[in-house]
């Protein structure tokens, strides 16, 4: 068994010493088939980990791509609602119906102002007359009694 083990040693001596070039494919270092598979496994999966990040940044790329392509599309069509808004050639149907609404409510509301102001009108007129009433039978009354107060 000590002559195994000073195999070993040897092997492991040499890939100590030796140094390590980019094109080296490593084999002198794995000892067995177990070995070699999960090494190999290992820069498999950096490969696989390389390629998931490239393909990521890709989706990102489409995604912040395809988000600025609708945001444009957006923008482009609410110019157009707002052009058509401006010119007066909307056939923007909930636009003209809420239109519509306001100026319906607008007219009542002014049909209802109109209709108070003519009442208060009414009541400071009624109430006009009937101070000028009471000041003409003030002003009668007060007449008559110096007259009463009067010797004759």
């Amino acid at each position: 068994m000590r002559t195994k083990d000073f195999g070993e040693d040897k092997k492991m001596a040499a890939v100590f010493n030796r140094e390590a070039s980019f094109d080296d494919n490593r084999s002198d270092i794995y000892d067995d088939d177990e070995d070699r598979g999960f090494f190999q496994m290992n820069e498999s999966d950096e490969d696989t980990e390389d390629a998931s990040e490239t393909d990521m940044a890709k989706l990102e790329e489409e995604f912040t791509e395809m988000k600025e392509q609708m945001y444009q599309e957006k923008l482009q069509d609410f110019k157009q609602q707002l052009q058509h808004l401006n010119s007066g050639t909307s056939k923007h149907t909930e636009y003209s119906k809420r239109l519509n609404k306001l100026d319906m409510l607008r007219g009542e509301r002014l049909l209802i102002a109109e209709i108070c102001r003519k009442y208060e009108i009414e009541l400071i007129e009624k109430e006009y007359i009937r101070e000028q009433k009471a000041a003409q039978e003030e002003y009668e009354q007060k007449k008559v009694e110096p007259q009463r107060d009067t010797p004759e």
